[in-house]
């Protein structure tokens, strides 16, 4: 999970003793317990350091010395966690808690509900590390500094990411970045850049989620931060094989793993490994994949993260469905969905009923695929919705608006400024004027209010140029947002017919003496209506429309005699499929496709020399825009 910090480590400040009675009262206790903790910190042995912190936190309950009670649990918790003992790691922190609401500060406060909310978050408990969050922001904003405030929202927005709240997500993000960029924190800059990318790219924005991916990577190298630069390294890995730029994304693997290693970060390795699995799966290199896989398992079963457990087992699926061990692959993607569920991660359960519908697939049971397939369809229809893309994009405009107004807030207080300055020189020659009773220099006065008048006439010309270009931007984004939404219908659409296509084919080669059995036809029936369905094309041409508006007026007025199954065609060439894409589409054949273009060519009265193709990428020919 990026974003959420590590906090494997002893961790422990020495304090100053309490001032007045109280510190008067518990000075040789005081002392002894920083004696105590000092033991713990150079121990060699964990056993050791074990029996020093409790002898040193037995002395803090009993003299109430509420500042090491506050550092020691924590300590405590870090110790514990380290040994992956999150049963008494999660005890110590309550305790703490328990304590600083007792005798500690609101900050203290929050800080202990921030330790309970990263313990519960590697213990796999996602929501009730939500609920100590939420706790923790508001007492931060109170009693806190901006930096604990900023990292509790981005501690926050990490786990809505996973439980698929993208809006909420990105929104506690761009409040982290604002208060980041606010103090300074380039690290955290850093950070957030990275998370926002990875929001970005579970929403299907892959290119946009490279760029931020590429500006946290030239931060977080500059700043040092190692952790946080392989968990980058390794979302670009996501990034490249999603592009099958599969070699760039092993070597991003591999630079994650070897800093994981080096500083013994094991959720890292896991996720590493497990990705490198996947790679090495793609590669056909089965046995490298398994050696990979195992380790990823091993490591998220000492770890008992759910999460990198149920990747694992996903990858380990994939591996048997390779080597056709049928029901090791179902039993592993079984065992997988049912953590993806528990855990509320929707994209990974969506993404295991596709593996499970592959799996039946293969496996001969077709009703089964079918089924699973349906299943996963809805899902990912669900998960992915337009609506949501907007709520997304709007709060990012909100962000990059509110960074402009205030620049353009400062530029006119320097506009101010400066007539104030120029109309205070102004008076003076105007009195000196006066005083002189020279029209020579009266007439100066003038050529200089003109001047003034003119540079005047140029800043604000420059400003209304400046918001111009910041509408136009936003239209550009919105622009290439409703492109972004028509190419992932369009991706969808071709990766639903191909599915349903490889099924029916399956179904009418099944094995016999004659036709396929009353079920199998049944199947492929409903397989045929599903694809000449006009459910989808309704959805696809609502969203083509908003990107291209004037295409289908414009057709409809120059080509009146054209059928709707031509406008289709027209509407797919213009954005430039292959005819192999087309044909998916469609449902026909490729020399479909070629035969149903010349009748289209014959129709629009083209030459034999004009290229269609190109012909409708220009068509017809103007600036296309998007309602503002």
């Amino acid at each position: 999970m990026s974003g959420i910090p590590s906090k494997y480590g002893l961790l422990f400040l020495i304090v100053p003793a309490l001032s007045g009675a109280a510190a008067a009262s518990s000075a040789i206790d005081t002392a002894t317990i920083h004696q105590y903790f000092r033991n713990a910190e150079n121990a060699s042995t964990p056993d050791s350091t074990e029996y020093w912190y409790l002898r040193a936190m037995r002395r803090s309950e009993e003299s109430k010395y509420y500042r090491c009670l506050f550092d020691g649990s924590r300590a405590m918790g870090d110790f514990y966690a380290a040994q992956n003992r999150f049963e008494d790691a999660e005890q110590w922190l309550a305790k703490g808690l328990q304590w600083m609401q007792e005798g500690g500060d609101g900050a203290q406060v929050a800080a202990m509900y921030n330790e309970l909310g990263i313990l519960k978050y590697y213990k796999g408990e996602i929501r009730a590390s939500i609920d100590f969050f939420n706790q923790a922001i508001p007492l931060y904003e109170s009693h806190g500094t901006k930096e604990q405030v900023a990292n509790g929202y981005s501690n926050l927005a990490n786990l809505q990411q996973i439980t698929g709240n993208w809006v909420a997500s990105v929104e506690n993000y761009l409040k982290a970045m604002k208060l980041f960029e606010e103090i300074g924190l380039q690290d955290g800059v850093g950070t957030t850049l990275y998370n926002i990318g990875a929001l970005y790219y579970d929403n299907g924005r892959d290119s946009l989620a490279a760029a931020y991916y590429r500006q946290a990577e030239d931060i977080l190298r500059q700043g040092g931060d190692s952790v946080y630069l392989a968990q980058v390294l390794t979302s670009t890995a996501d990034y490249y094989t999603n592009q099958e730029r599969w070699e760039e994304g092993e070597n991003a693997l591999l630079e994650a793993l070897a800093i994981c290693e080096a500083f013994q970060f094991p959720m890292g390795i896991a996720n590493s490994c497990n990705k490198l699995g996947g790679i090495y799966l793609h590669y056909g290199q089965l046995d490298k994949a398994e050696a990979h896989i195992a380790r990823a398992y091993q490591l998220a079963e000492t770890l008992s993260s759910d999460q990198e457990i149920g990747s694992a087992l996903l990858n380990r699926a994939r591996l048997a469905k390779e080597r056709r061990q049928y029901q090791n692959a179902l039993q592993d993607a079984r065992r997988s969905l049912a953590i993806f569920k528990e855990l509320g991660i929707k994209e990974h359960v969506f993404g295991t009923h596709k593996l499970l519908s592959e799996i039946h697939a293969a496996f001969g049971n077709y009703q089964l695929a079918l089924d699973e397939h349906r299943t996963y369809a809805e899902l990912q229809d669900s998960f992915i919705n337009n609506q949501m893309n907007r709520q997304i994009s709007e709060l990012q405009v909100a962000y990059d608006t509110e960074k402009k107004d205030r620049e353009i807030t400062a530029l006119k207080q320097e506009a101010q400024l400066s007539r104030l300055r120029y109309a205070l020189l102004a008076g003076a020659l105007l009195a000196a004027l006066l005083l002189g009773g020279l029209l020579y220099n009266r007439q100066r006065l003038k050529h200089r209010k003109d001047r003034q008048l003119r540079e005047q006439e140029q800043r604000l010309e420059a400003e209304r140029l400046r918001a111009a270009q910041l509408e136009k931007e936003q239209l550009q984004r919105e622009l290439d947002h409703k492109k972004q939404e028509l190419a992932t219908q369009v991706l969808h659409l071709c990766r639903k017919n191909e599915m349903l296509q490889n099924i029916q084919v399956e179904l009418n080669t099944l094995p016999g003496s004659g036709a396929p059995d009353k079920k199998a036809r049944s199947l492929a029936r409903q397989i045929s209506r599903s694809l000449d369905s006009d459910e989808d094309w309704e959805a696809f041409l609502e969203s083509f429309r908003s990107v291209h508006r004037d295409f289908f007026d414009h057709l409809a007025r120059e080509y009146p005699t054209l059928t709707t199954g031509e406008v289709r065609l027209a509407s797919l060439m213009k954005l430039n499929l292959s005819t192999k894409e087309i044909a998916t589409l469609l449902n026909i054949t490729a020399e479909g496709v070629k035969k149903a273009r010349y009748r289209l060519r014959k129709k629009m009265g083209m030459d034999s020399d004009v290229n269609i193709q190109e012909f409708l990428l220009r068509y017809p020919g103007v600036v296309e825009v998007v309602d503002g």
